[in-house]
């Protein structure tokens, strides 16, 4: 979901009101409070009521729960998948190390001995970047790994889950 443009007349945020006409859009915490966006019917399945209290999003015949759910990749799907990754032994309570920071890419390493480790890396860039993890890592790294989860916005082939090899 995403902010939700609220007039002077709908706003309910006591914050946002104390700042008048000219200046609450300024200061309210409405935008970012509006219903929540369950599916594509009326009042985003929000209410069967005939209002809501702040606007429901133009976007909710598209950008909804149900759609989230229903999409073969969604940020939904990578949020429940995360959730699941940190009842992993390695994120539970294993160690963390940083291989590869540099202007544009973050990475961690999670890992505990005796289990499986995860290689976390975020591009924070608007390019696509290609990074060649045994050249910038602060240690070792294995030369195979398998991609277990990736961006919603991602579609690339060579970043899909499955089996990949790391450039040597």
């Amino acid at each position: 979901m995403v902010d939700t443009w609220i007039s002077w007349e709908d706003t309910q945020d006591p914050q946002g009101c104390n700042y008048g006409p000219e200046h609450y859009a300024e200061h309210s915490r409405d935008p970012e409070r509006t219903p929540m966006q369950w599916d594509d019917t009326a009042f985003a399945g929000f209410t069967t009521y005939n209002d809501t209290w702040l606007p429901v999003n133009d976007n909710y015949h598209t950008l909804n729960v149900k759609a989230e759910l229903e999409a073969e990749y969604s940020h939904l799907k990578v949020y429940q998948h995360l959730a699941q990754l940190r009842k992993e032994e390695a994120f539970r309570s294993g160690g963390i190390a940083y291989p590869v920071i540099t202007e544009d890419i973050f990475s961690f390493l999670r890992y505990s001995v005796g289990y499986e480790m995860y290689l976390l890396v975020i591009n924070t860039s608007q390019q696509d970047i290609e990074v060649n993890l045994h050249h910038s890592a602060s240690f070792q790294l294995p030369d195979s790994g398998t991609v277990v989860l990736r961006s919603a916005s991602d579609s690339s082939e060579e970043n899909k889950p499955g089996l990949v090899e790391f450039a040597s």
